[in-house]
């Protein structure tokens, strides 16, 4: 018989950590809140804006940041959706599954029925604020960071290289979008605010509802 490791904390979010997880969202929230407010109906760039993004668009290859911005293509993010939560299921880590397909699809209906319909602003015709390729792929990339991170069952080696992998993965595709003209600088921020507090908000929400069993188990 395999003897079984000892389980990490149940828990997606620590209890001690809380806290600071509302902390997060709170200031994420507002955030998200002042730039929809500077930007409602708005057609065209801010003064920021202007300054990153024309930064960006003249010194990173345009094939090269459109290539990173495609990462938060629908098609793609729900492709890397299904393999991350195949492997949680896998390692039978029922909930972490349930953290990286349910976080994406929270923000991307935060973003697409809700955020995007009030906000109303606009880059060639098209709702911008916020990003939908930063708040689906970014939603992935930071329920990895938030899995992995606490895992003791990994090694630290393999915790710290999917850690900085996503992240720095998420930070690309967000340069990307506005290298390649996707979005405005802005767009891309409220995007991260929103994948930012839909994995907290979801985790939560897991650990509120969900059994207290261990998280990893042979």
């Amino acid at each position: 018989m395999t003897r079984c490791p000892r389980p990490d904390s149940p828990a997606l979010i620590a209890p001690s950590r809380r806290v600071a997880a509302g902390v997060v969202v709170a200031v994420a929230v507002a955030v998200l809140v002042v730039l929809a407010l500077r930007y409602h109906d708005g057609r065209s760039a801010g003064r920021f804006d202007r300054t990153v993004d024309g930064w960006f668009t003249a010194h990173v290859n345009y094939r090269t940041a459109l290539w990173f911005a495609d990462l938060g293509n629908g098609p793609v993010v729900l492709l890397l959706v299904v393999l991350a939560a195949a492997g949680c299921l896998w390692l039978r880590w029922v909930r972490g599954a349930l953290l990286v397909a349910l976080a994406p699809a929270a923000a991307a209906a935060v973003t697409e029925w809700v955020v995007k319909p009030l906000v109303h602003r606009t880059k060639d015709g098209w709702l911008a604020y916020p990003s939908g390729h930063t708040s689906g792929f970014g939603a992935l990339a930071l329920a990895v960071v938030l899995l992995v991170l606490g895992r003791r069952a990994l090694s630290r080696a393999v915790r710290a290289t999917v850690a900085v992998l996503a992240s720095l993965l998420l930070l690309a595709c967000m340069l990307g979008l506005i290298a390649s003209d996707y979005h405005y600088a802005t767009d891309v921020i409220g995007g991260f605010c929103v994948a930012l507090v839909c994995v907290v908000v979801t985790a939560l929400a897991l650990d509120a509802a969900g059994p207290q069993a261990p998280a990893w188990f042979d």
